[in-house]
């Protein structure tokens, strides 16, 4: 079973993987003001799920060095979680921007995931938090009023879904595009955002279905955090392919 020090090592690595690419792609800029904005939106998604996976591991650390405040670890995780929809916004916001060349479609997004924060905030102190404990890979909230086992997986859903829809019609560019670096990024982008979300929080129901429960599995906690770790890195070759991709497919880096 994984130690909380290597998760601590890993959430750390993924939220300065997010922040090194998020200010690589920074040196992207577009002269029409709307694309600049879509790009900008994208940015948000790297630093702000840097932010998440830094809060993460910040928060582990506290534990383990006995810092046992229940109210901190709670303002931690309603942090990470409002960083997390921040960042979310920022994705579903640019690849729904580059599929309808519209940025009408990110306003009803940030009006979703207001909404959800809301009602988040409200969860939480309805469910009256008592206790704070080290697991494995998080500082575990317990509640007084447990939820309801639906509750956790509509959360998983509402988080998920919408991410991969958007890649999903993301991906139907592919098959309108004619320049070759912009069909590799599109095909890239699309791949790198199914792993990321798809492994996570798909993957275990098909699996539940089949009778495999990941729960019980001792090594997939970390199998889909080092996938998620892969998953970003195609992104990022996606705008910045490897010298030998870019010679033998003739594809160019974002900033070119």
């Amino acid at each position: 079973m994984t130690s909380p020090t290597v998760a601590i090592l890993v959430h750390l690595l993924s939220g300065a993987l997010f922040l090194y690419i998020g200010l690589r792609l920074r040196a992207k800029q577009y002269e029409d003001a709307k694309d600049q904005r879509a790009w900008a939106a994208f940015l948000i998604w790297w630093f702000g799920m840097a932010a998440n996976s830094a809060l993460m591991g910040f928060s582990m650390a506290l534990s383990a060095f006995g810092v046992s405040s229940l109210y901190l670890f709670v303002a931690l995780s309603l942090l990470g979680t409002f960083a997390a929809g921040w960042a979310l916004w920022g994705l579903l916001s640019y690849l729904l921007y580059v599929y309808t060349g519209s940025w009408r479609p990110s306003r009803w997004v940030a009006g979703f995931y207001i909404a959800f924060g809301l009602y988040l905030v409200y969860t939480v102190f309805a469910f009256v938090p008592v206790r704070a404990s080290l697991s494995t890979w998080q500082v575990l909230i317990e509640y007084q009023h447990t939820p309801g086992p639906l509750y956790p997986v509509g959360l998983l859903l509402l988080l998920a879904l919408p991410p991969i829809l958007a890649s999903a019609a993301f991906f139907r560019l592919f098959f309108s595009l004619t320049e070759r670096s912009s069909r590799y990024r599109s095909a890239l982008v699309t791949i790198g955002i199914f792993l990321f979300f798809g492994v996570p929080y798909i993957m275990p129901i098909i699996l539940y279905l089949f009778g495999i429960i990941t729960t019980q599995l001792p090594w997939w906690p970390l199998t889909f955090r080092l996938v998620g770790i892969l998953a970003l890195l195609l992104i990022y070759f996606a705008y910045y392919p490897p010298s030998l991709v870019r010679q033998r497919f003739g594809v160019a880096a974002v900033t070119n």
